[in-house]
């Protein structure tokens, strides 16, 4: 910082761009413009300390909220827990659903961050003893067919306190959620693999 008065500082900001182009930031507060001086191929801000206190503080503020999103860890519930059964449970009823019999799942790939879970492994029966029968679903033509894997991908996203599925896919022979990072604005930390 340059001071040119007593109550006015000048700073610069200077980002290249590609060969030499300048490239200016600026906002405030107030949602005011502040004077802007180009000297020498460089754009000055000029500001006053009060203004300048404030622009710090509001992006001390977003550049805070920023890393405490960016920071969470991805982690697994612990077997048991409430939150297990809640993303379980929630994932549970869209495939009984389409499935038309009670379900359970054999879960391989476990990751939650924040507001979102992304969930691998095997469906399988009630009794946990194997596959679903698959007749009478959506599914059983690809089985004929001998293109389908016994599996399940899903990704949920936690809105007013409930777990609620995004989207899902069962019986894939590729990785089929490669995209969902993109296609749903999901982390990518949750998924084992992103293309």
């Amino acid at each position: 910082f340059a001071r040119t008065s007593a109550k006015r500082l000048v700073f610069s900001l200077r980002l290249k761009i590609g060969k030499g182009f300048p490239f200016l930031l600026c906002a405030n507060g107030a949602g005011k413009l502040p004077a802007l001086q180009l000297k020498n191929n460089s754009v000055h801000l000029l500001k006053s300390k009060n203004m300048l206190t404030k622009s710090f503080l509001s992006l001390s503020i977003v550049l805070f909220l920023a890393c405490a999103a960016f920071s969470q860890k991805v982690y697994t519930p612990e077997k048991g827990s409430a939150e297990r059964a809640a993303i379980l449970n929630a994932l549970r009823v869209p495939v009984e659903k389409e499935l038309k019999q009670k379900i359970t799942f054999n879960v391989e790939t476990f990751n939650v961050q924040g507001n979102w879970a992304f969930l691998s492994g095997e469906p399988l029966n009630a009794e946990g003893s194997g596959r679903p029968n698959y007749k009478n679903t959506p599914y059983q033509e690809a089985i004929d067919a001998g293109a389908f894997d016994n599996n399940f991908f899903a990704l949920l996203k936690k809105s007013g306190g409930k777990w609620k599925v995004v989207t899902s896919a069962i019986g894939c022979t590729d990785v089929c959620y490669a995209d969902w990072w993109k296609t749903h604005k999901a982390p990518k930390a949750v998924f084992p693999y992103t293309e």
